[in-house]
């Protein structure tokens, strides 16, 4: 038996609305599983001075950390559960899981596992002359914001003026 042209249309029809409702779901699955992934692209999309605030709110952290004596044997600070509320406001809406503080780094990590990523800001470029803020994620990274250290001081300055 044999459609007619208006038959096979609307199957046509049913057959490309199911593929697109099938499609949705699986999105929508995806994005309802890792919604760590959604924070990673709005984040990735923000501009310098939204990474200048991160590394400004690093350095207050770098600074509360280590002023209060709160390093372990071990080198580093973790705000875990409840003291992530006590971050500096600009880090707590990143929606960390944990933050790992030392003297001149801090982690803030989102997720666990599979589409998880992590910020680090670095307050070190081999004499410490720049501070980075970079991005990383399933074995890649890269830098996204960088600046002169304010803490750097040459060891051997130049005078070009004398």
């Amino acid at each position: 038996m044999r459609l007619c042209g208006t038959d096979s249309l609307a199957l046509m029809k049913r057959f490309f609305y199911t593929v697109l409702v099938v499609i949705a779901c699986l999105i929508a699955f995806v994005l309802a599983c890792f919604p760590s992934s959604i924070r990673f692209w709005q984040f990735q999309m923000r501009g310098q001075a939204y990474y200048a605030q991160i590394g400004d709110a690093c350095n207050v952290l770098i600074q509360r950390v280590t002023g209060a004596g709160y390093l372990t044997n071990a080198g580093d600070y973790t705000f875990k559960k409840e003291k992530i509320e006590s971050l500096p406001t600009v880090l707590r809406d990143l929606g960390p899981d944990y933050v790992i503080v030392r003297t001149n780094f801090v982690l803030i990590a989102m997720g666990y596992g599979w589409g998880s990523y992590n910020i680090t800001w670095s307050q070190y470029d081999g004499n410490g002359s720049f501070e980075h803020l970079s991005l990383n994620w399933e074995g890649n990274g890269k830098v996204i914001f960088s600046r002169p250290s304010s803490k750097w001081v040459p060891q051997n300055p130049i005078f070009l003026f004398q």
